[in-house]
């Protein structure tokens, strides 16, 4: 990539001799001269001003949700070693709050709910709950497979094939 210019959050790129790209984010210059064109190029500074905060609203939404997501996962963590039981209906609860929000916007983080039920299947492991632990793992892969996500996070493969020698 030579550059990288940004006007007002239209980003432009040059990859090499006469190629460029344009890239628009919603509430951007570009986004918002399509607007007045579509309004026949009248529109108030409330008027657009409501129309950025609508394109702007999708985005905004999905980091209020992560960032309860993200908060449930640190109650979860932080219970691990004073009450691990505690800890484990909490990161259940974390999951079931990043699944939601993955199928709502499949661009949302992955590495929380990820890492919730590396964590989980964890405690499940230290407390000698190898069939649950390995449940938790099969769910984890019945997820990935329903969003088609591909990689699989190391920890969590080497965790089954443990859990596996131990229940067998």
């Amino acid at each position: 990539m030579v550059g990288v210019y940004s006007d007002e959050g239209t980003v432009v790129t040059r990859d090499g001799p006469g190629k460029q790209d344009t890239y628009h984010q919603p509430g951007d210059a570009a986004d918002i001269a399509s607007f007045l064109q579509h309004s026949n190029g009248v529109a108030t500074k409330d008027q657009i001003a409501a129309y950025v905060d609508a394109q702007l609203a999708p985005e905004r939404e999905r980091r209020e949700r992560e960032h309860a997501n993200v908060e449930l996962w640190q109650r979860a963590y932080r219970m691990e070693k004073t009450s691990p039981e505690e800890s484990i209906s909490l990161y259940r609860e974390s999951i079931q709050a990043w699944k939601a929000t993955l199928r709502a916007d499949a661009a949302s983080r992955w590495d929380y709910i990820e890492d919730s039920y590396n964590r989980l299947t964890l405690i499940l492991e230290k407390s000698r709950q190898f069939p649950e632990a390995l449940r938790e793992i099969d769910d984890y892969r019945t997820f990935r497979v329903e969003m088609r996500r591909k990689k699989q996070v190391e920890t969590i493969a080497k965790r089954e094939a443990r859990l596996k020698k131990k229940v067998h």
